[in-house]
């Protein structure tokens, strides 16, 4: 699972989320919230650049740019939904983390969006640069 870049970025977000981000509270930091959808949009991209990587090959770069960046932003809204859920469903079912609140507003939920998509388009820069010969 965590031969490639991306699994490594993905796995260490979601580990910053929960020590960092829930012991240590660092979501009253701004640019924690931040960093993460970045990072996870990259790491995502780069899992599923990996994952795909022969069935794009003869592809030319925008439309494995936008076949890749599309899927992450597929991603970040799943993600965006599983956050709405977490504090949905403590509403109906007592769960042990009732009371908090995974989501903000709409402002919110497009910028880390945004987030998610900037992260996968650094990536697919990243590779084209990392593929061009000198």
């Amino acid at each position: 699972m965590l031969k490639n870049k991306g699994s490594w970025i993905v796995f260490s977000v979601i580990i910053a989320n929960f020590v960092l981000g829930f012991e240590f509270n660092y979501y009253r930091f701004d640019w924690f919230d931040t960093s993460l959808h970045f990072l996870g949009g990259l790491g995502v991209y780069l899992i599923l650049y990996s994952y795909f990587k022969n069935s794009l090959a003869g592809l030319p770069w925008i439309k494995k740019t936008i076949l890749l960046v599309g899927a992450t932003a597929l991603v970040g809204v799943i993600w965006e939904l599983a956050e709405y859920s977490f504090t949905a469903i403590p509403a109906i079912l007592p769960l042990p983390w009732d009371g908090l609140s995974f989501i903000g507003d709409l402002p919110d939920t497009l910028a880390d969006l945004s987030l998610d998509i900037f992260g996968a388009l650094l990536g697919s820069i990243l590779h084209s640069l990392g593929q061009r010969k000198p």
